[in-house]
């Protein structure tokens, strides 16, 4: 980086960041760790790490293979303080939920925090739904393990699990009265 001629406060970002990845991560990539396990082991991983998307409403009724299913449909990604994870007004089609770390939606003026949300929270499941531009920009305040789940990769899943659309639309109905629904279908130009 010096050779580069990064800006010092560049090069201190990038440090902090290779540290905190070696420390937290040992130089390891999940993904490539993941497709490396036999399919029985795997299929028992995402069953005993389900908790992660077991808490998200929208998955509340779901099954433990459906779970499952959705677990092996997440991107895990890691976020330096300061990154944003989504900018208001950008088009979005995935949620995100929180592994580990801090993060802040900011209010409207995309810089002060409107609230913080932490391990187990979850954020984005409208967009993952229905698509449509983000309405406040997220942004971390501490390294934050985050994992995505995209409208494509639901997609797949729903393909591959044939109850799955059935319980998502069953546990959309309990997590939103209809009314909620309803200003939500309307909001994203999804209802008539």
């Amino acid at each position: 980086m010096q050779h580069r001629k990064m800006p010092y406060w560049l090069r201190q970002r990038v440090q902090m960041f290779m540290d905190y990845s070696w420390t937290t991560l040992k130089g390891l990539d999940e993904k490539e760790i993941m497709a490396e396990l036999p399919a029985t082991l795997y299929r028992q991983f995402l069953v005993a790490s389900r908790r992660l998307v077991a808490e998200v409403p929208i998955f509340k009724s779901a099954s433990a293979d459906l779970l499952a299913a959705v677990m092996g449909a997440l991107s895990p990604y890691v976020y330096a303080p300061q990154d944003m994870i989504v900018r208001a007004g950008a088009y979005g089609d995935e949620m995100f939920i929180i592994d580990h770390g801090v993060v802040a939606v900011l209010n409207l003026d995309d810089v002060t925090p409107f609230r913080y949300l932490h391990d187990g929270s979850y954020f984005g499941e409208l967009a993952l739904l229905f698509g449509g531009h983000r309405n406040r920009s997220v942004m971390s305040v501490t390294h934050a393990h985050v994992y995505s789940l995209s409208q494509q990769a639901l997609e797949t899943v729903i393909s591959e699990c044939p109850d799955a659309a059935d319980t998502l639309i069953a546990s959309i109905r309990e997590s939103y009265s209809s009314n909620d629904l309803k200003d939500l279908l309307l909001s994203h130009n999804m209802w008539k």
